[in-house]
């Protein structure tokens, strides 16, 4: 199996920022789909709960990074098992092995509608993002940060050109509004909620989005944060988090701006369709670069599960990669949008509760062991 050989002294604190970024920005975010539905759909109330997540990114990336120095913190299932107990961190691990699959098939349906918004034959996406996966993983932790140190700047790059092209041609020039959209009201979204907020008004629906995002977010990408952890000091791993979690803020900034202003909230693949806008060879870049980010994070779901398994089990690690991508490929036919729209919510809200329950088991713990000095 591999394993994360790295020294600490030898990884610095933006490779590490560079492959969380990686592990996070994955089909929903590069597409612009899930911006769409968590934030822009809430207007400018949506964008204030992008600066909720930016801050909440930073804290949870640091929680994560620093907890897994801790002694015999060898896997994510020790800290699981250590946080909610034996029980709760025992089917919460379960869970979400399941959900990493859950969400690489979203990465593989991702790859299939980018290729598709292209003009490129669907298939051909999931197959060469799968092809891709299968051979990036044979180098463990070491395979992953190298690709995302790779795309991840390349990303961010296209995103903040592609923001900065929006803002200069709605000041210029109102843009029309395309055939197939429908006009989004900046304040308060008719579109059906799927976050469970409603849909006739804001509320306080525009902050749980926000929770949610972080939440799932975080929860799936916790089985690649645990072996970065144990790869560098504890000041390393606080100025990586800030890193992280200042550029996904910048990033979700950018891309909430470019959605927004060209009203491409109902599409399934709004980010392709803006850098359509601004020529065919933008565009053509900008979906190899959005596949490209969709790899990232296929590659960090597959390591995650293939390690756990082979740790905790007599599967061996390539067998346990074929099966997790066998079974991400098959959920992936569900489609695209109904599994960003539908799965992650539950994944959020999943996170919330195991969240929650750790906190009071942690005050339980802490407040029983005062009375009994």
């Amino acid at each position: 199996m591999p394993q994360a050989s790295q020294s600490r002294r030898k990884v610095g604190s933006v490779s590490i920022a560079m492959t969380v970024i990686g592990t996070i920005v994955g089909a929903g975010f590069a597409t612009g789909q899930e911006i769409a539905q968590f934030f822009v759909r809430y207007g400018r109330l949506g964008l204030l709960g992008m600066a909720i997540t930016t801050i909440l990114f930073c804290v949870v990336i640091i929680m994560f990074l620093t907890a897994a120095r801790q002694p015999g913190s060898g896997s994510y299932a020790d800290l699981l098992k250590r946080w909610g107990g034996v029980g709760l961190g025992g089917m919460v691990d379960l869970a979400l092995t399941i959900f990493l699959m859950g969400i690489t098939g979203v990465m593989f349906a991702g790859a299939g509608a980018s290729f598709q918004a292209l003009g490129w034959p669907a298939f051909a996406g999931t197959a060469l993002t799968l092809i891709i996966t299968f051979v990036a993983v044979w180098s463990g932790l070491r395979g992953v940060m190298a690709v995302n140190a790779i795309v991840v700047p390349i990303m961010l790059s296209f995103t903040v050109i592609i923001c900065l092209l929006t803002l200069i041609s709605h000041s210029a020039v109102p843009t029309p509004v395309p055939a197939p959209m429908a006009p989004v009201d900046p304040i308060a979204p008719t579109a059906p909620d799927a976050i469970g907020g409603g849909g006739g008004g804001a509320g306080w629906a525009w902050l749980w989005a926000a929770a949610i995002y972080v939440s799932y977010n975080m929860i799936l990408s916790f089985p690649v944060l645990v072996p970065l952890g144990q790869l560098a000091s504890r000041s390393k791993l606080i100025t990586a988090g800030v890193l992280a979690g200042g550029t996904l803020g910048l990033m979700g900034t950018a891309v909430f701006m470019a959605i927004y202003l060209s009203r491409a909230v109902m599409l399934e693949v709004p980010l392709l369709h803006v850098a359509a806008r601004y020529g065919r060879p933008l565009q053509v870049l900008y979906g190899i670069v959005v596949w490209g980010e969709i790899m990232t994070t296929a590659v960090g779901n597959i390591f995650g599960v293939a390690r756990r398994f082979a740790a905790d089990s007599k599967i061996p690690y390539r067998l346990a990669v074929g099966i997790a991508i066998t079974v991400s490929l098959l959920i992936s036919r569900f489609g695209f949008a109904a599994l960003v729209g539908n799965l992650y919510p539950f994944f959020g809200w999943a996170g919330i509760i195991f969240a929650s329950i750790v906190l009071c088991r942690a005050a339980y713990l802490r407040i029983h062991a005062k009375t009994r000095r």
